[in-house]
């Protein structure tokens, strides 16, 4: 079965002082160190960090527990914010198979609602 993908990349992506993003949109669920959890929609990603979209409002320092295909339970840590954007750093590089596999299961042209805005 054949599927079909494009990968962004961004003006001046040959410049290697940044990991190449991918950009998806993966709906999943992440889990606060509260306790508590929150549904996010991840619009891109790379082996560093992700931005991500929730309807909760999570703080700078912030850590998430997110789980993704392949990679598992990955812990990353609110760096910046914007509104229901977030931008996050991950505790450990995620593996190119990590980054493989979310690609893959990326829900790019499907109609998925997490009560958040399509991309």
């Amino acid at each position: 079965m054949a599927i079909a993908a494009h990968l962004d990349q961004p003006p001046g992506a040959a410049v290697k002082s940044r990991h190449m993003r991918r950009k998806l949109w993966l709906p999943t669920r992440g889990a606060l160190a509260s306790g508590r959890t929150t549904d996010v929609l991840i619009h891109n990603f790379s082996a560093t960090g992700l931005l991500l979209e929730s309807p909760d409002q999570l703080a700078v320092g912030e850590k998430i527990e997110i789980d993704l295909p392949h990679a598992g339970a990955t812990v990353a840590t609110v760096i910046w914010t914007s509104g229901q954007l977030f931008g996050c750093q991950f505790e450990s590089l995620l593996s190119d198979a990590a980054l493989s596999a979310a690609q893959l299961r990326s829900a790019v042209g499907q109609d998925v609602n997490l009560g958040m805005s399509n991309p």
